[in-house]
C-alpha cells in the first residue's frame, strides 16, 4: 500500500524519529539479503501481486512454511 503524500513529508521531517523506530523494530529480528537469478524472479512474478515487493513476497513464504513446518 502506498504511503499519503502527508506521511512522507512527516517522514523527511523527523528522519531521527523514524530511524530511531526502525532501529527498534529490527532489534530482535534476523534481516537477510537475497539475490535472485532471472528465471526465478520471472517465475516470482507470474504469482506475486505486481505492487509487492520480493522481499514480502518472500517473507511471508518462508513465515507460511514455517507455520506448516510445525
Amino acid at each position: 500500500m502506498a504511503k499519503k503524500q502527508s506521511a512522507k513529508l512527516w517522514e523527511l521531517a523527523h528522519k531521527d524519529k523514524v530511524s530511531e523506530y526502525g532501529k527498534k523494530y529490527r532489534q530482535k529480528k534476523a534481516q537477510a539479503t537475497v539475490v535472485l537469478e532471472d528465471w526465478v524472479r520471472e517465475k516470482i512474478d507470474k504469482v506475486k501481486v505486481p505492487n509487492q515487493t520480493y522481499g514480502n513476497w518472500l517473507r511471508l513464504l518462508v513465515e507460511d512454511w514455517a507455520k506448516t513446518s510445525e
